[in-house]
């Protein structure tokens, strides 16, 4: 006879099976965006040890929700995606999961503003504005380039 706490088990564990590999295209992004969460909170941590407002109850409150938020976010869009608006965003590009890729970049950017904030807090340098500059300087090198380049 089948033990019963055994057979509940094995359904249990194929059912986790399944689960995740519906969810493992998205992996890749779900990571990405949680590296991201974790740069933030290493420099929201920063901030607050150099300003003396170290709290580990904010810590809390911040870091757990929303690893939880951005990742149920995540999932949430992926199935909707996959279930319904894959096929005709699909029929336009050649991606797969587009909306889910621009859900998990804008929560990316999300959280590089903080950590940009964060960053100007403690240094008083905009990392955003230094890679805008940047940019611009790029921008003209290669205006000129190509302006040497007709003449």
């Amino acid at each position: 006879m089948i033990n019963p706490i055994h057979l509940i088990k094995s359904k249990f564990i194929t059912f986790l099976s399944v689960i995740f590999a519906f969810f493992t295209p998205v992996l890749p992004l779900i990571i990405a965006v949680q590296f991201f969460i974790v740069l933030d909170t290493i420099m929201g941590l920063a901030k607050a040890t150099l300003t003396g407002k170290k709290n580990s109850n904010s810590f809390k409150k911040g870091f757990i929700p929303k690893v939880i938020i951005y990742t149920l976010i995540i999932l949430i869009v992926f199935l909707a995606d996959k279930t319904i608006t894959n096929e005709f965003v699909k029929y336009y590009t050649s991606f797969d999961y587009v909306i889910t890729r621009i859900i998990a970049l804008i929560l990316i950017f999300i959280e590089i503003w903080s950590i940009d904030e964060n960053f100007k807090a403690i240094y008083g340098v905009s990392l955003i504005d230094k890679f805008n500059k940047f940019l611009a300087y790029l921008k003209s090198l290669f205006r000129n380039f190509l302006d040497n380049k007709r003449n």
